[in-house]
């Protein structure tokens, strides 16, 4: 059997290759640790930024589709005050029907005048026929 001694150096020896395994296992569990931690931080800052991006854009867009429709308001406003305005403006239907009265009536007249006119017609080719019949008034 070996001596006490060479068996206490042996297992020193395995001591400390399995402390210093324990110690570089542990350095690295603790890397790893910190590493997944700065990327966890470093992917919810990506997130937040990202976050804070769209977010600017939807409420962009959403100002943008304000403005439009504000104008689109402002003018559907200006068309309906004219409109407004021309309707006060415009003929009531008792006026519609006064109008429309006076419109038969120079229908009438339009007719009266057109069958004077036939009859003066008649007349003026009546005297034009005797007068180049009777030889033009050179007596």
């Amino acid at each position: 059997m070996a001596p006490y001694g060479s068996w206490r150096f042996w297992m020193d020896i395995v001591q400390f290759a399995g402390i210093m395994v324990i110690g570089v296992y542990q350095w690295w569990a603790n890397k790893q640790r910190v590493t997944a931690k700065r990327f966890l931080s470093l992917e919810k800052e990506v997130a937040k930024r990202v976050h804070e991006k769209k977010m600017a854009e939807t409420l962009a867009e959403k100002n943008n589709e304000c403005l439009r429709h504000l104008a689109r308001t402002a003018h559907a406003e200006a068309s309906v005050i004219k409109l407004e305005a021309d309707l006060k403006n415009a003929p009531s239907h008792r006026n519609l029907e006064r109008i429309h009265a006076r419109l038969d009536d120079l229908t009438g007249q339009m007719g009266t005048i057109n069958g004077s006119l036939t009859g003066i017609r008649r007349s003026v080719e009546l005297i034009n026929e005797h007068l180049i019949k009777e030889g033009g008034g050179n007596r």
